[in-house]
Parts: structure tokens; sequence; C-alpha cells
């Protein structure tokens, strides 16, 4: 989260590609993304589920020893105009 923070000038034009590990019942990354406005969207192979809300993810990260890959994006940023992630 801090490199999140720390991207005030890039953080919007940015894709986030990141791990949101199954111990982390708050899936406290994803909720900061989406607190902050972003789309995120859950990488399960070549689909991509987008997350609107956290009870998604208690249902995602079934397995605690697992970590899961996420995608996050300002859906008005660059990567917002994605076919698959608009």
């Amino acid at each position: 989260m801090q490199a999140i923070d720390g991207a005030r000038t890039m953080r919007d034009r940015t894709l986030w590609i990141y791990e949101d590990h199954g111990q982390d019942r708050t899936h406290k990354v994803t909720a900061h993304f989406l607190q902050l406005g972003f789309k995120a969207f859950y990488a399960d192979g070549a689909r991509l589920q987008q997350i609107t809300c956290l009870g998604q993810l208690d249902k995602i990260k079934a397995d605690f020893s697992q970590g899961y890959n996420f995608i996050a994006l300002q859906a008005d940023g660059p990567w917002g105009a994605l076919p698959r992630l608009s």
C-alpha cells in the first residue's frame, strides 16, 4: 500500500498487477484500491472478474495458503479503454 500511496503522480495512469493473499481476510490491498476509486479485477487464468465489493473476495480467496492475482486501474485512465477491462 505504501507503493500505491507513494506513486501519486503516476497512480491513476498505471495498470496495477498485484497479489492479495488468502490469509488476509480484510482484503486490505483491494479495499484500498476500491476506496481510491479504482476498478479491481480478479485474474483467474484468461478470465477477469470485476470486484465490486469485498464480499466477493471471501469466496475467491478460499485457500488461506495461496496468493491470488488481481489487476487495478482507473476507468478514466489509459488502461480503462481496454475492451475486456471496461
